[in-house]
């Protein structure tokens, strides 16, 4: 087995661990923000996941996921609040929206979501998530959603 098999075969084991214990459970394992440590929220864990179960079915044709992508899908949809955004970080300290990113990873989630069911509620959702962010041309940067600040995160 060469080097690219054993590490997709590695990294694949994490993931199917994930979503079989997402799967069993109904429940996420506790995540954060990479090398920050902030709490990641439920949703955006949630997003991530269904990514994975994405290209297991898709991909790795492993069907076992299908249904589950799709539960996930109608899970991640409860998250969203009244405005169409939904709480991605939680420290006091900083945004809940993860600067501009953070909901970058949810329409990426939704967009999967779509071209897995074709189901347009996906793209609605998408739309709330687009019609919050909004792009000062002036400055040339994205202002953050539930701050109205400017997003400073170099990659973001």
């Amino acid at each position: 087995m060469n080097y690219k098999d054993k590490w997709q075969n590695i990294v694949r084991g994490v993931a199917k661990n994930l979503l079989d214990s997402y799967i069993s459970n109904n429940k996420l394992l506790k995540t954060h923000n990479g090398p920050y440590h902030d709490s990641e929220s439920e949703a955006r864990a949630l997003a991530h996941l269904i990514i994975i179960a994405y290209y297991e079915v898709t991909r790795f044709n492993n069907i076992a996921y299908a249904n589950a992508l799709t539960s996930m899908g109608h899970d991640l949809l409860e998250y969203f609040d009244d405005t169409g955004l939904i709480i991605l970080r939680k420290n006091n300290n900083k945004d809940s929206s993860n600067g501009v990113i953070g909901h970058a990873w949810i329409l990426e989630a939704l967009s999967h979501l779509y071209l897995f069911t074709k189901d347009t509620i996906y793209e609605k959702y998408g739309n709330k998530i687009l019609d919050n962010h909004l792009y000062s041309k002036e400055y040339g940067m994205w202002i953050i959603p539930t701050t109205k600040k400017f997003d400073y995160t170099y990659n973001h």
